[in-house]
């Protein structure tokens, strides 16, 4: 279909002959534009609901790991193996939060999820701290926690999957 002047700006009383056509009014596509392609800022829902799903049934293991009473008194020595468990569990759920952050790119999205990483894993220390028996806060685990949050976003941002 052809839009003319006169069928959008002209008075009632001028016929269609009248007025000369103009192709540049030629709506292609949709009656709203052309749809939108998938592309570098549409997300495809299920490469974001994977990820999401992934990062809260991660959460919650952690979750759930942090909040079991230790039967063994804290130890007061430092442990590598606790560090990198840590710090591995931290990397997991920062990479799948940037995944499931579409619609920021690389350095935002990442800034973002080592954020929510590090915040999550903070109040959980604090928690052990001061609700759990048999666990203590641990500025150290934090400091993992930090450390596997920067690893896992750098591991997804450079990895080209954002």
């Amino acid at each position: 279909m052809k839009y003319s002047v006169a069928t959008q700006l002209a008075p009632t009383h001028l016929r269609s002959e009248d007025v000369e056509e103009r192709p540049e009014l030629e709506r292609p596509g949709p009656p709203h534009g052309p749809a939108p392609h998938r592309g570098a800022g549409v997300a495809d829902p299920m490469n974001v609901l994977l990820p999401r799903i992934g990062a809260a049934v991660w959460a919650t293991a952690i979750l759930v790991g942090s909040v079991i009473p230790s039967l063994e008194p804290p130890s007061p020595t430092f442990t590598f193996q606790d560090k990198l468990v840590h710090a591995v569990a931290y990397a997991v759920l920062a990479a799948l939060c940037t995944l499931s952050i579409p619609r920021l790119r690389h350095l935002p999205a990442a800034i973002t999820s080592i954020s929510l990483a590090m915040t999550y894993g903070t109040l959980l220390e604090i928690t052990q701290g001061l609700f759990i028996p048999g666990r203590s806060f641990d500025l150290l685990d934090i400091a993992a926690n930090a450390v596997g949050s920067v690893i896992g976003a750098a591991i997804v941002t450079r990895g080209g999957r954002r």
